[in-house]
């Protein structure tokens, strides 16, 4: 992996968002991730996608029950809420595309 190019957390309506993009080295892919926890847990997601030159492919998805993102508070989201979803979904995007 060669680095995060861009990340951001926000916070919308009910919900925290989180959206990274990835270059990655081997192979040479993009990747984004995005994390939505929802204080309804069943429209939280979490996946990561792989840019195919036109559009987002999905390579893999956490299901909401197996999310280790706290479900939505009223705070202000930050980065590390997400962290270990974020880890876990480029380690099964690395598994799957090498």
């Amino acid at each position: 992996m060669s680095g995060t190019v861009m990340e951001k957390c926000w916070k919308e309506h009910q919900s925290a968002h989180y959206e990274a993009v990835v270059k990655w080295d081997n192979p040479v892919a993009t990747l984004r991730v995005r994390i939505k926890r929802d204080s309804y847990n069943y429209q939280s997601y979490a996946k990561v996608e792989r840019w195919d030159g036109q559009q987002w492919q999905l390579v893999s998805y956490i299901p909401y029950p197996l999310m280790e993102s706290e479900a939505f508070a009223y705070d202000e989201p930050k980065e590390a809420d997400f962290q270990a979803d974020f880890l876990r979904l480029l380690s099964e995007a690395n598994a799957i595309l090498t």
